[in-house]
């Protein structure tokens, strides 16, 4: 995994290469030129173990310059500790994700009749499940159904209204004052 290519890690690689000229620092020489943006994990981890086996000053670490300090800067914020862990040196690398790009594939020649028709009956049943609120030409007989229970249950409520309707028309008349109860 590539790891974007920091001062630090820059500084870090000139460090061994100006120190050692053996093949490890051949290999890191191009981290140390400017050309270069990236870094692998690999060759990060081999930049730690290289600088683990640097000689290290007998009283005390080592401070390098990353750059040239401009004068109101703070002359300890331009130095840092030569790093040895890869936790340390990829301190502000960011990995370098590369876009992934499906190419297009052409279809088989002889199932690409086949295909077409598929994408066009999907295609058909995407907007039939788009319109099928406004558009019920279509149906299966289910809301044909359900209009006819909705019909009967109507049709059994005028009746049941009906009969009461007659009933205490029936009863008021039975109870007007005067007349009396007659009994068929």
């Amino acid at each position: 995994m590539p790891f974007s290519l920091t001062p630090a890690l820059r500084a870090a690689a000139g460090r061994y290469c100006a120190s050692c000229s053996d093949a490890d620092a051949e290999v890191l020489q191009k981290y140390s030129r400017d050309g270069t943006s990236e870094i692998s994990l690999e060759h990060v981890q081999l930049l730690s173990r290289s600088l683990r086996r640097l000689p290290g000053p007998a009283d005390g670490p080592v401070w390098v310059r990353l750059a040239p300090a401009p004068p109101h800067a703070i002359a300890v914020s331009t130095f840092f500790r030569p790093t040895l862990q890869v936790c340390e040196l990829l301190q502000g690398a960011a990995p370098v994700i590369s876009v992934f790009t499906k190419a297009e594939r052409a279809p088989h020649p002889e199932l690409a009749g086949r295909l077409e028709v598929l994408k066009a009956a999907e295609e058909n049943r995407e907007y039939a499940s788009m319109v099928g609120d406004v558009c019920c030409e279509e149906g299966d007989g289910r809301d044909a159904a359900e209009m006819n229970t909705y019909r009967s249950q109507v049709d059994i409520y005028i009746f049941c209204m009906y009969t009461v309707c007659i009933v205490e028309h029936t009863t008021q008349l039975s109870r007007t004052p005067g007349k009396p109860l007659t009994h068929r």
